[in-house]
């Protein structure tokens, strides 16, 4: 199997139509994302010693989805995040979005980080699906409490502390979901 890592992730507030659960498999490199073992759940006798028919067995709920990110930019610190922020948008030029992240909001999330409780931060561009009612660009961040996060959506956090969004290209977010991490492993 050439899963990277991978996590388990739980909606905060949701709907009857939502999702309320969400895995998110990170891979070394698109061969090995669509390779056939990375569909490790239809072999999940073979990886983890368990029949497919309990894990399914034991789900009741709709068909999953599936979207494919190119992960393109990352701040990491040593601590994992217990709480994500996915932040899904569109962009006229994505490229121009990626230059001023590592010129203005890479920075000042990196220098905030430890004081905000911001645990990591990522810019990744849409492989697919793709199309008009579809975004093209989604980040992450991730966040030691749900407080910590909370103040950050509200603007009372410290983590985008000193960054001028005036001089970052313009994103328009379609969506931000929040997530509690249930499990997960680390690389």
């Amino acid at each position: 199997m050439e899963i990277f890592l991978w996590a388990l992730m739980k909606s905060f507030s949701t709907t009857a139509e939502d999702y309320n659960f969400m895995w998110v498999n990170v891979y070394k490199d698109i061969d090995s994302a669509v390779s056939e073992s990375a569909n490790w759940w239809n072999n999940s006798g073979e990886v983890l010693g368990i029949k497919p028919s309990i894990i399914y067995d034991a789900v009741d709920g709709q068909a999953d989805k599936r979207y494919f990110y190119m992960l393109r930019q990352q701040i990491n610190s040593d601590q994992q995040g217990d709480f994500v922020i996915f932040n899904f948008a569109k962009s006229k030029n994505i490229n121009n979005v990626l230059a001023s992240n590592k010129k203005h909001v890479i920075p000042g999330f990196t220098m905030n980080m430890k004081s905000s409780g911001m645990r990591g931060w990522g810019a990744a561009t849409k492989i697919t699906p793709q199309g008009s009612e579809y975004a093209s660009f989604m980040t992450y961040d991730a966040f030691d409490s749900m407080s910590n996060l909370m103040k950050h959506l509200s603007g009372d956090g410290n983590a985008a502390k000193g960054i001028d969004w005036t001089k970052t290209e313009p994103v328009v977010f379609d969506s931000r979901y929040l997530m509690e991490i249930i499990s997960s492993t680390s690389n």
